[in-house]
């Protein structure tokens, strides 16, 4: 692998994990608003109220996957639309 490529892909890995963090950032900030714990969360999530996920998403060390992105927002009573539209505010 050439330099170029290694910093290329230096630079991707930087660019999702920054991304991971504002799709948490957002995560966190629905929860909040909704009145949840990250307990709360992880229960509502059929995660056993382990909040160590829900912990690892919004710290951005974990990706989400779509299917919990659509239950999450479900569960804190958004529309995932909304979500979508202040990552991409967030974004710019």
């Amino acid at each position: 692998m050439s330099k170029s490529d290694k910093d290329k892909n230096s630079a991707d890995d930087q660019r999702w994990k920054a991304e991971r963090l504002l799709i948490g950032r957002i995560v966190r900030d629905a929860r909040n608003d909704a009145g949840l714990t990250q307990e709360d969360l992880a229960e509502a999530l059929g995660w056993n109220r382990d909040n160590s996920v829900v912990s690892g998403i919004e710290r951005g060390k974990r990706s989400l996957q779509f299917i919990e992105f659509m239950e999450i927002a479900k569960i804190v009573g958004r529309d995932p639309n909304d979500l979508v539209k202040e990552y991409q505010k967030r974004l710019e």
